[in-house]
């Protein structure tokens, strides 16, 4: 059960963390060779499915993360300091993640809908900024939570 935990767990982090280096790394600059209404329209039908996902990473993530403590320290307490630090940061990715689809999210949903191209592209790009500091988060997370126990 360990492995299949650990297993799980890397490849929720996968999914979130490499959603989000695909969209901002290699997606978003390619997106540049087409008309911008065509690049809203894109982010519109690519987001929410992506954002399902994440959900799905995070819900995988927390679960595995505390059954992961629980067997290999016998609790949070037990824990080293590197795994304080990841849950930290989890917490605060899982948290900047939340804000981000309940607020640029829906109002940028919501503005495309309504027809409001130029309301859609400032709520993009409060997205990309905030989806910028969560990837820069996740990335410090996997090292930490990777790399963690070895460093000194």
């Amino acid at each position: 059960m360990y492995a299949t935990a650990i297993s799980l767990h890397v490849l929720a982090t996968l999914v979130w963390v490499g959603g989000m280096f695909f969209a901002l790394i290699a997606l978003k600059p390619g997106l540049a060779e087409i008309s911008p209404d065509d690049r809203l329209f894109l982010w519109h039908g690519t987001l929410p499915r992506f954002f399902a996902w994440v959900w799905g990473a995070i819900a995988i993530l927390w679960g595995t993360g505390w059954y992961i403590i629980e067997k290999l320290y016998g609790g949070l307490y037990a824990a080293p300091g590197h795994v304080h630090l990841m849950m930290t940061l989890a917490g605060l990715m899982t948290i900047l993640f939340a804000l981000i689809q309940a607020g640029p999210m829906r109002r940028f949903m919501k503005a495309l809908e309504n027809g409001q191209p130029a309301a859609a592209t400032n709520e993009h790009q409060r997205m990309k900024t905030l989806i910028t500091i969560n990837f820069t988060l996740g990335i410090a997370t996997t090292i930490i939570g990777t790399a963690g126990a070895y460093m000194g």
